[in-house]
């Protein structure tokens, strides 16, 4: 019996996150940097003055509040416009009502300065009073019917900002009037994957997300460092490449290639 020949073929090197080399770093990141950037001028988007909420939005309630939820204390305030329980009969028994539903309720917004987005979860609410009528809503359905029709810049922008859609305002807002209503710019996504939005709001409250511009901030280098470099390892077929969990539905639907594009929503409506 002759012998057999074995042959040995070298394992091809795998490129892991782990690895974190210095030199590819810099480059994807100065790559990255001088391909990226936002195409939405939001110079063209006037910016509100704060506060948010004005009397104008009131339409029959007594008050309109943006609090932040504590676990040990009461909620913080946020914003408020006109007076809580103002028209209720018994303003005693009105008020603490409001201030029990105040401490038993569910967080739902996120797109306000300070409550929450990115990576963090909704961290805001709405409390509402009209009467006797104590309101702490859960979700944009509750109180959207107390806000329409949505006839000025404020409406438009607190409704992308109630939303619940991943949207988050920068300060109070940007906004400027359409021909079919308002269109609002805001921020979604985090990290790597932060773009900018153009949300079209009509009167009856719908809202369609016409545009969205990624941008690159790399004032968190290591969140810039990790994803680029993760990103990397899946586009040369690594299948061992660790996936960043809290980032990963993001990153599936943006290559490094998308980065700096506009892209057309195809007239997603909320």
């Amino acid at each position: 019996m002759g012998k057999r020949r074995l042959s040995f073929r070298a394992p091809k090197p795998r490129f892991r996150t782990s690895m974190r080399p210095t030199i590819l770093t810099a480059v994807l990141l100065v790559a990255l940097g001088a391909a990226c950037g936002s195409s939405i001028d939001t110079n063209n988007y006037p910016s509100l003055a704060c506060p948010l909420l004005q009397s104008s939005m009131l339409a029959g309630m007594d008050s309109l509040s943006i609090l932040r939820r504590n676990y040990a204390t009461a909620p913080t305030v946020l914003e408020e416009v006109g007076t809580p329980c103002a028209t209720a009969t018994n303003t005693t028994a009105c008020l603490a009502s409001y201030a029990d539903a105040l401490k038993n309720t569910t967080a739902f917004v996120s797109g306000y300065p300070g409550c929450g987005g990115g990576d963090v979860g909704p961290q805001c609410f709405l409390g509402i009073t009209i009467g006797d009528r104590v309101l702490v809503p859960t979700s944009l359905a509750d109180v959207l019917p107390l806000l329409l029709p949505i006839d000025n810049s404020r409406k438009a922008v607190l409704l992308v900002a109630i939303s619940n859609q991943g949207w988050r305002l920068d300060g109070c807002g940007n906004v400027r009037i359409t021909s079919d209503g308002y269109e609002v710019v805001a921020k979604a996504g985090y990290c790597m994957t932060e773009s900018v939005v153009v949300v079209s709001v009509h009167a009856d409250g719908t809202m369609v997300k016409r545009s969205e511009a990624l941008v690159t901030e790399q004032a968190n280098a290591v969140c810039s460092i990790d994803h680029q470099l993760w990103l990397a390892c899946r586009e040369s077929g690594d299948p061992g490449a660790a996936k960043p969990s809290p980032l990963e539905p993001e990153l599936t639907t943006h290559s490094s290639s998308d980065q700096g594009a506009t892209r057309a929503s195809q007239g997603t409506v909320l």
